[in-house]
């Protein structure tokens, strides 16, 4: 269920990180029978313009090799009057130099399949996401986020920077390494305005989070940031003037089976 107040659409600032497959084996005691293979588009954070009906077609398929994602078939396009799943979009990942992750998406078009966009992603010494590049389809870079991390192993800050403004998101957990909340303030480069963001995480469940090697992708990273899996949601945006410019609430009703494991493909 999605609630929100005017037309304007949220900014969503793609903050992920990503455990190599050793790290995540190590320390998550990630084995390949917990490797989710595909997940239902409407649990996860896509755009909140319409919602995605509860069907086969908008099941996102994910594949592996040795126990890292090579592959994700299924993203979030814009029709015109909102957003669906197609099928003929998909995300190529390439592990290159031990420390770098090329995300390449491309579309099925006739005969042949096009790159439209590329993400690269440079990894720390310990596995974690140090920095994200983005491209577009003229492949010049555009953007890139800078990942920091406390004693615990969590993301507490990113830095984002582009041509029209630089933001910076702190990260709030609670007793439970549950995301509580994110802090984003963004300020215009030109008249050096600034603008806030206030995001809130809430009705975890007790089941173990099985998303967090799949941080990597961006309608998942927030949830992938937290030892369980949060069932409401609020984003509150403010202007340079302290008035409130957005709002959204969001609340999902997730499915578990008899063992109480989550079930995201349904």
């Amino acid at each position: 269920m999605i609630t929100k107040s005017k037309s304007k659409v949220k900014l969503l600032f793609p903050i992920v990180l990503l455990m190599s497959s050793i790290a995540c084996e190590k320390e998550n005691n990630i084995n390949i029978s917990e490797l989710i293979e595909k997940y239902h588009f409407k649990n996860m954070h896509y755009p909140p313009l319409i919602p995605f009906p509860n069907n086969e077609d908008n099941l996102v398929n994910l594949q592996y090799n040795n126990q890292r994602i090579v592959k994700r078939i299924g993203i979030a396009v814009n029709s015109g009057p909102g957003y669906i799943l197609s099928k003929n979009y998909y995300d190529t990942l390439v592990y290159t130099d031990n420390n770098k992750i090329n995300i390449i998406q491309k579309y099925k078009y006739a005969e042949e399949d096009r790159s439209i966009n590329d993400r690269i992603v440079i990894l720390d010494s310990k596995g974690r996401m140090s920095k994200k590049l983005f491209s577009n389809s003229t492949n010049t870079r555009i953007d890139t986020i800078h990942f920091y991390y406390d004693d615990r192993n969590l993301l507490i800050k990113s830095a984002q920077r582009n041509y029209l403004s630089e933001s910076v998101s702190n990260y709030f957990y609670n007793s439970k390494q549950n995301l509580d909340s994110i802090v984003t303030i963004t300020v215009n480069v030109y008249n050096n305005t600034s603008s806030r963001e206030i995001e809130t995480f809430s009705d975890y469940d007790n089941s173990y989070n099985p998303l967090k090697h799949l941080i990597i992708f961006d309608e998942i990273f927030k949830r992938a940031l937290s030892t369980n899996n949060y069932q409401k949601y609020t984003y509150d945006s403010y202007d340079y003037e302290g008035n409130i410019s957005n709002s959204e609430r969001r609340s999902w009703e997730l499915v578990h089976d008899e063992t109480g494991k989550v079930l995201f493909d349904k």
